[in-house]
């Protein structure tokens, strides 16, 4: 034993070493680097230029296009938002802030001669913005080719937009047209214009990109540049020799990134009246495939039909509502005959030729990918005349030019072409160089070499016959236009590896010195790890039991939070209307109250359990915000004052502080600490008894405030023996005095918790009889922002009159809420499931509701869904109508999943029912006043 431990001791002080030695080296290598420029980008954010994801990442034409240059410029990127402020407000405050030097960059600017006296324009502008005319992708009656023969055309325009209109006029006046204008004032009216046909295109600008249309027309370019306030001339330096080395060293760049961003996505996909009208009619559409083009349409080992042909022409049926018939080609008959049968309509699989098309009479699709030529050659023939050579060929594609070559061989295939050459039958073979890596790794060809061929370009796409309805090419080219080309490297992807059957068999092959010493190495790993894992057996089986254990706990409690809240909701919201009901027979007004009171401990049971649950797995977040302290504890203090008053206890409440600063806490979570300790002191304090609470607060060093709280009562106290175990899980003292009081005996847990979760500090003094004072230590830091202070509402106003659409599949739970709205004078709509709740909305007036209230949880599409598809709807009351969560899932993690799919508020089950009344009033008349201030 003694030994072992020598030996691993040896093992892990030599990784020690060569850890050091790394770091050393790295450390004098980073001292020997100058530091980086840091260059702090004001960072609007405008779609498709910049823009922030999910997850906090930049991304945008101009957010490529500018780390490209800090590549070159070795610049660090720092991006200044402005998440809070409309679009016109974010540009003004990124020109002022560039203006003063608070920032150093802002992209996207045109020239103009009095923004040339606040900044400085580089000589290098990073792209063009033209002036175009855009028509409905779904109309197919103008596009490039026909619109100058539209008389007149009818174009719809801002009244705002002098320059852009002036640049039309210019460009009419040039080329003829024979215009109509549609004056608009708002780009909402000239999308309207194009789906009424009160207008055929719309004038816009290149980089603002609207869905569902297509260019056909533009000019006026203008160059749009990155720019800096006067003083920054180094900078500016800096940017165009960047832009100079960019151009230079990747003349395509600025191309690939006008279609990245700026190109039609499958968003845009939509069939024409004809095309709809097309597909109702046709049941279904025939395909040859030809299994020979690997990885395009191939069989695999398991005797399935795949590629990258086949994967998007299935998309394709998808989304346009078109079923595909595949058929193999047969392979004892001729491919040109079974073409010429007239059985098909599509054929699949071929490269793109022009010789295949004219000799079968086929049409070609537009080409969803295209790649090299890849040359496969003997390593014996690598020095031969190829006047010498043998050319192995596909017979069916013989594209190849063949007349320089001593012989040609013809192979069904390419996969028995490579065979050749690899056996030496022939020379030198060619193929698409995706073709060449698919067979390449599902084979060894020890005897090849491969040459790629840059500028031999080779594309796919799909043959049609002549005869075939003109509506399913356009359909066809229609997706392959909008088609991310990262769906087709997917395709890729999946149909390559469908190949490598023997990768590991072609590595021991090409690479046997570095297979053994990889086996080496392997099998002195495993001899180490086998001694470890027996020296820690015992400890690991025990840990992975109570990890099984505590993961089969976690699981059920989250499992279970939704399943118990869903009936508490019906027992609470039946009790609950049952004892609004008058002229109720004393008995059961008094039966139903204890109902009620038993429900709710329930609920505080279940509240309790998960809380703990989730402090016990590290699962709670802080959701800090900007908060009034005086306000905040004016709240928490009333909401106690009723049960006190009930219970004739005294109520005496201090706060020793002038006017504090704003801070930065967690309301729901802070106010959890204060309602469970005050509730505890009014509990254990017997009628006539006296609670005081006491605050107290400071700013520290002007960056945090601290605030003690002092909760002092008149009550049984605690005994000495127990008080060291109160903030334990489930403790609970065991005497007299406390049998008819009912807990969990986890509050004060979760309180502890809460307060160190918070870095804080929580103490607690007792004696028998006389009482208990809880002390709670807590500091917040000050927020940068200013809270308006407001008093707590305690009854909503009158909600009569307003519309609500309520989204809940349980016919429980949908009567509950139903009969509490229309208490109030509310109009109720309902719909059972998301799906529903998409479409009662979409097909009402806009206005015709005031608010949503909806569940997560629901068949079909789920309420989160619901949301996100509802917020993108293109009405004008899509985005401003409130639609507040009121659903079982109760988790802070669901709270925020509401918000972040677009919902108002979140309401937890059950219903708490002047706590909806309030937040629909809020949100209601809160979107009523925004809607006057804009009208103004």
């Amino acid at each position: 034993m003694i030994k072992l431990k020598r030996m691993i001791s040896f093992f892990f002080v030599t990784l020690l070493l060569l850890s050091f030695m790394t770091s050393t080296a790295l450390t004098a290598t980073a001292e020997g680097t100058q530091e980086r420029r840091v260059v702090r980008l004001a960072y609007p954010i405008q779609k498709y230029l910049s823009e922030v994801d999910e997850s906090g990442n930049y991304y945008g034409y101009s957010t490529d296009y500018v780390e490209k240059v800090a590549e070159f410029a070795d610049w660090e990127i720092e991006y200044i938002t402005y998440p809070d402020l409309s679009l016109n407000d974010q540009i003004t405050k990124a020109m002022e802030m560039v203006e003063t030097g608070e920032a150093d960059l802002l992209g996207s600017t045109l020239f103009y001669e009095g923004l040339q006296e606040k900044f400085i324009y580089p000589e290098k502008n990073y792209g063009l913005v033209y002036t175009t005319l855009d028509a409905l992708d779904s109309n197919t009656a103008i596009n490039e080719a026909t619109f100058m023969q539209q008389k007149p055309l009818r174009i719809a325009i801002l009244k705002t937009a002098k320059m852009r209109n002036d640049e039309l006029f210019s460009f009419v006046n040039s080329s003829g047209l024979e215009c109509e204008y549609i004056y608009c004032d708002t780009v909402d009216e000239q999308l309207t214009a194009l789906e009424n046909q009160s207008a055929d295109v719309l004038l816009k600008v290149s980089l603002t990109w609207l869905p569902g249309l297509k260019e056909i027309a533009s000019f006026a370019p203008r160059p749009f540049y990155f720019v800096s306030g006067h003083g920054n001339e180094e900078l500016m330096a800096e940017l165009d020799e960047a832009i100079d080395k960019i151009n230079r060293t990747d003349p395509y760049f600025e191309s690939r990134l006008q279609n990245k961003y700026f190109t039609n996505t499958l968003s845009d996909f939509a069939l024409s009246k004809d095309e709809s009208t097309y597909v109702t009619n046709q049941k279904e559409i025939s395909v040859l495939v030809c299994p020979q083009h690997a990885p395009f349409s191939f069989v695999n080992k398991d005797g399935q039909l795949c590629g990258i042909a086949i994967s998007v022409l299935d998309e394709i049926g998808k989304a346009a509502g078109v079923q595909f018939r595949y058929q193999l080609q047969d392979e004892s008959q001729p491919l040109s005959e079974q073409i010429a049968s007239g059985q098909y309509t599509v054929i699949i699989g071929p490269p793109k030729s022009n010789e295949f098309a004219k000799s079968n009479h086929l049409i070609t699709s537009q080409e969803f990918l295209e790649n090299d030529l890849t040359m496969f050659i003997n390593k014996s023939a690598a020095d031969k005349p190829k006047s010498e050579c043998v050319l192995a060929v596909n017979e069916e594609f013989p594209d190849t030019a063949t007349g320089e070559y001593g012989e040609v061989v013809y192979f069904k295939d390419i996969e028995e072409c490579m065979n050749a050459v690899n056996k030496g039958l022939a020379d030198f073979g060619y193929a698409n160089r995706y073709t060449v890596d698919f067979y390449n790794s599902q084979n060894v060809y020890p005897s090849l070499n491969y040459l790629n061929l840059t500028g031999y370009g080779c594309e796919m796409g799909f043959y049609f016959l002549q005869n075939v309805d003109d509506n399913l090419i356009s359909i066809v080219n229609k997706y392959i236009r909008s088609m991310p080309t990262k769906d087709v490297q997917n395709y890729l992807s999946v149909a390559l590896s469908e190949g490598a059957n023997n990768g590991i068999e072609k590595i021991l092959r090409d690479n046997p010195f570095l297979v053994a010493a990889i086996l080496v190495v392997f099998l002195l790993l495993s001899v180490l790890v086998i001694v470890l894992l027996a020296y820690n057996r015992t400890n690991k089986k025990r840990n992975e039991k109570l990890q099984q254990a505590y993961a089969a706990k976690s699981d059920f409690l989250s499992r279970m939070s939704h399943d118990m809240r869903t009936p508490m909701n019906g027992i609470i919201g039946l009790t609950g209307l049952l004892l609004d009901r008058k002229n109720l027979p004393p008995d059961a007004a008094a039966d139903l109250a204890k109902i009620d009171e038993s429900a709710e401990y329930l609920l505080s049971l279940i509240n309790d359990t998960l809380d703990m649950n989730k402090i016990e797995s590290k699962k709670v977040a802080l959701n800090s915000e900007p908060t009034d302290l005086q306000s905040f504890f004016s709240q928490t203090i009333s909401m106690v004052t009723v049960s006190a008053q009930q219970k004739n206890i005294k109520l005496h409440t201090s706060c020793n502080h002038t006017v504090l600063p704003s801070v930065l806490l967690d309301c729901l979570r802070v106010q959890q600490i204060f309602m469970n300790v005050i509730s505890n002191a009014i509990k254990f304090t017997p009628s006539g008894g006296t609670v005081e609470i006491h605050c107290n607060g400071a700013v520290v060093k002007d960056t945090r405030v601290q605030v003690t709280v002092t909760v002092k009562d008149t009550g049984i106290g605690i005994s000495k023996e127990f008080l060291p175990k109160i903030f334990e899980p489930f403790e609970q003292e065991n005497n007299t005095k406390v049998a008819n009081y009912d807990g969990t005996g986890l509050g004060l847990a979760i309180v502890k918790n809460l307060v160190e979760l918070m870095d804080g500090r929580i103490t607690v003094e007792s004696e028998v009889d006389k009482g208990t004072c809880f002390t709670i230590n807590l500091a917040f830091p000050v927020a940068d922002e200013k809270i308006v202070q407001t008093e707590a509402i305690n009854t909503p106003k009158n909600l009569e009159g307003k519309r609500i659409l309520l989204c809940e599949d349980h016919p429980l739970n949908r009567q509950i809420a139903t009969r509490l709205l229309e208490r109030e004078g509310v109009l109720v709509e309902y719909a059972e499931n998301g799906q529903a709740a998409v479409d009662a909305f979409s097909q009402s007036e806009p206005m015709h509701f005031d608010a949503i209230l909806m569940d997560i949880r629901m068949p079909v599409m789920d309420g989160l869904t619901a949301t996100k598809v509802i917020r993108a709807l293109k009405r004008s009351d899509a985005k401003a109508i409130p639609i507040i969560a009121m659903t079982a899932n109760a988790f802070d993690e669901d709270v925020q999943k509401s918000k972040d799919a677009g919902m108002n508020a979140h309401l937890a089950k059950p219903i708490q029912p002047k706590l909806m009344y309030q937040t629909l009033f809020d949100f209601i008349y809160g979107r009523k006043e925004a809607e006057k201030d804009e009208s103004k």
